[in-house]
This record gives structure tokens, sequence and C-alpha cells, in this order.
């Protein structure tokens, strides 16, 4: 009896000695983390311009940011279904959005480099913005109806141009109840109107080690599920909001699966 209730005793001290040293390094982390990625971001963004290449930023992100980024928070990462992208063809990976961990989850995980699309009031951002529009990313004016509509189908026509995969949170931002939010249709006007193939992904796992209301960081793991193309041209009979609504229900089921 006495040795349980000593077991007991030590098991709630080291849980509790835990809770206090990871509370205590967490915002140390959490600024590391940051540092990492202006220490990044530098280097990249002047090889960018002497090279005259955008992937500078693609192959700094999959291969040095983002594992990195990973490491410090402590997160390991499984991912399923890479051999679902075909390497001769662009598309737009359509993904939920759980955590900031995402985007170098993301970078990790995919065997191509990735581009992301950013709202245009990010380019006014000092560093943040110069660093998005520098990597070649794909800014989009979300101001009116109109304007959104065009502006996405110049993002689908540039990125067929220059061959870019995109990646898009149709959510539209990060999901604090890690519940998959409704989908926004922008990125399915792109698909429908220049013909791009999607490619649905799932994140689980990354709201967990990084809450999207919280600066927190717990260890743990990150799974992500890509699925393979769907091509908007079999799809023809949808309206925007039911392609939508049909990458959704597939992303919510792969992102079942990995739970």
């Amino acid at each position: 009896m006495k040795l349980c209730l000593f077991y007991g005793l030590y098991l709630n001290y080291c849980y509790n000695f835990t809770t206090v040293f990871w509370k205590i390094i967490t915002p140390i982390l959490i600024v590391l983390l940051f540092c990492w990625t202006a220490i990044c971001f530098v280097p990249s963004f002047v090889f960018r311009f002497i090279l005259f290449n955008e992937k500078v930023f693609g192959f700094v992100g999959k291969y040095v940011w983002g594992p990195v980024i990973l490491f410090g928070a402590c997160a390991s990462l499984k991912v399923e279904g890479k051999d679902n992208v075909p390497l001769n063809s662009n598309f737009i990976f359509v993904c939920n959005h759980e955590s900031w961990l995402d985007i170098p989850a993301l970078f990790v995980a995919s065997p191509t480099y990735l581009y992301f699309i950013a709202k245009k009031e990010l380019r006014k951002m000092p560093f943040i913005g110069w660093a998005i529009w520098a990597s070649g990313m794909i800014f989009i004016d979300r101001t009116d109806r109109q304007k959104a509509i065009n502006s996405m189908r110049e993002a689908g026509q540039k990125a067929i141009k220059q061959q870019k995969n995109i990646v898009s949170f149709p959510e539209g931002s990060r999901s604090i109840t890690k519940e998959i939010m409704q989908f926004k249709r922008g990125t399915f006007i792109i698909s429908k109107q220049t013909g791009i193939k999607i490619i649905p992904c799932a994140i689980s796992g990354s709201g967990n080690i990084w809450p999207a209301d919280k600066l927190v960081v717990n260890p743990g793991k990150i799974k992500v599920a890509i699925g393979k193309p769907i091509d908007p041209k079999d799809h023809l009979d949808m309206t925007t909001d039911e392609f939508a609504n049909y990458l959704q229900a597939i992303v919510c089921e792969m992102k079942a699966k990995l739970q």
C-alpha cells in the first residue's frame, strides 16, 4: 500500500515538474523558432536575386527551414501518399488548417516545392511580406467579390504559366477547435476556370502541438495524408460551391482516417 502511494506521489511529482519546465521553456523555444525563420530568410533572399530563381526558397523551406522548425517544436512527422503526386504537372494542394506548423509540415511532406496563396495585405508587412513576395508566393485581392474572383483567375493562370504547385487552406484561417470549417470557394474557382487538378491533403496533430489560439508548444506527432489528384473536368456538373463541398468531404474523411 505504501509502495503504491509512494509511486503515485512520484508520478505526480514528475508530471508537475514536466509541466512547469515546459511552461518555462516554451516562450524561449518559440522565440528561437522565429529567430531561425529570420536566419533562413536573409541568405535565401540574397541568393534568390543572385540566382534569379524563386526555387531557392522552396529548397530552403523543404530541406533547411521546415525540418528544423519541426525538430525545434518537438514534432515528429508521418506522411502517407507521397506517391500520389505526379512530378510532371502542377497542382493545387487543398488542406485543412490547424496550426502555424502546417506550413513547415507541408513543405517537408510534399515531394515537390510548394508555393502558398496569400492575401495581398501581407505584402505590406515588413520582413514577412518581403519574404512572401521574394519567394514567389501568389497574392490575391479579397477586398470585394469581383476583385477576388479576378485575382483568383490570375493566380491560377500564373501557377500554370510558371509551373507552380500551390497550397491553399480554403478554410481561410486556422481552426481553433481543430474541426474542419466550411471551405471557401476561391480555390475552386481557380481549379474550375483553369483546369488545374486538385490534390486533397489532410493534417492531424499540428493543432495539439501548437494550438491556433495559444503561444504554447507541446511535443507530439503530425500526420499528413496526400490524396490522389482530382480533375475538375470530371466534375463539370457541379457548381463551384458543390465542388468545394465535395473536396471538403474528402479532406474530412482523410483526416478521420489519420486520427
